[in-house]
């Protein structure tokens, strides 16, 4: 069951590398890789959290909505497909 949190939206963090006091973390191991994701949680289980990550898309150590993210975080990638109109 999903604890609730004040705004009704779990939380999931997933990290590269392992935050020293995140002793609370789940290690995820994806794809082929033998370095896990760290795992972490608010409003759901760690447990809950580390299954969703390891059943996302993507045949990689990083899930694909993750990569995409980072990308749109970073400038790198736009949603916006108007410049294809140029073509």
């Amino acid at each position: 069951m999903i604890n609730e949190l004040p705004s009704g939206a779990p939380v999931i963090g997933v990290a590269k590398t392992r935050f020293r006091t995140a002793t609370h973390a789940a290690q995820v191991f994806r794809g082929q890789s033998s370095r896990p994701l760290y795992v972490t949680a608010a409003g759901m289980t760690v447990a809950e959290a580390a299954g969703v990550v390891t059943e996302m898309a993507g045949q990689f150590r990083l899930p694909d909505a993750l990569k995409l993210a980072d990308r749109l975080a970073r400038g790198v990638e736009t949603t916006d497909d108007s410049w294809r109109a140029a073509e």
